[in-house]
């Protein structure tokens, strides 16, 4: 899985999201791998949040790619969604919040409508009343915030401070965790826009430089 990634990501002739669907696929529940369990659930809650009715309302549904063409309406590749969701994932598991033992497969499926209700909620309240004004204007800004910049540098954001233990213990929704330390953003709106300061960010090394600027208060 790990060669057809690389192999087509360079050539850019196959998209990549496929192989994260087979690779989810592929798991076996005996398998122990912490890696291979978190990119199972990670890939089970964006089919739910991009596919299930439970989510019809909300901003991912239909909005996550898992078949790209050239004329793809989504604002999301699968593979640019997992990639990045994955360390949010990871980072709640570690902090014992999110279990990859399971005895049955509601156990499993459980968790990860946990995951996809807890990035249903926090990007609702990112796009309606954090930044509502790129909710509401030019789509080229919304998918700009929502699309692979917003969504990579805001998830790494986010895994930085849940790793720093800079939230409420007290609280065990992984969403409400995540719009709190959203709330501490202070970017306005047009940071966002298309003609912004992070429009021209397309790489990890961009995306981590956008984290950087979302932590200056």
């Amino acid at each position: 899985i790990k060669a057809f990634i690389d192999i087509n990501k360079k050539t850019k002739k196959v998209d990549t999201s496929l192989a994260m669907v087979l690779n989810s696929k592929l798991f076996d529940q005996d398998e122990k791998k912490t890696k291979t369990r978190l990119e199972y659930l990670t890939v089970q809650a964006a089919y739910l949040l991009n596919q299930d009715e439970a989510f019809k309302d909300s901003v991912w549904h239909d909005n996550i790619s898992f078949e790209k063409t050239s004329k793809d309406p989504h604002i999301i590749s699968l593979f640019a969604f997992t990639r990045f969701a994955i360390r949010i994932v990871r980072a709640f598991h570690e902090k014992k919040m999110i279990q990859i033992q399971w005895k049955s497969e509601q156990d499993f499926n459980e968790e990860s409508k946990k995951i996809a209700e807890a990035f249903s909620t926090t990007w609702d309240y990112i796009l309606k009343k954090k930044w509502p004004k790129v909710y509401e204007g030019d789509a080229s800004n919304r998918r700009i915030l929502q699309g692979a910049i917003g969504f990579s540098s805001i998830s790494l954001y986010l895994t930085s401070k849940i790793k720093k233990d800079e939230f409420d213990k007290s609280s065990n929704d992984l969403g409400d965790i995540m719009i709190s330390l959203i709330k501490d953003i202070n970017q306005p709106d047009e940071f966002w826009s298309a003609d912004g300061p992070v429009a021209r960010f397309s790489s990890d090394t961009g995306y981590g430089a956008v984290a950087i600027l979302l932590d200056n208060h």
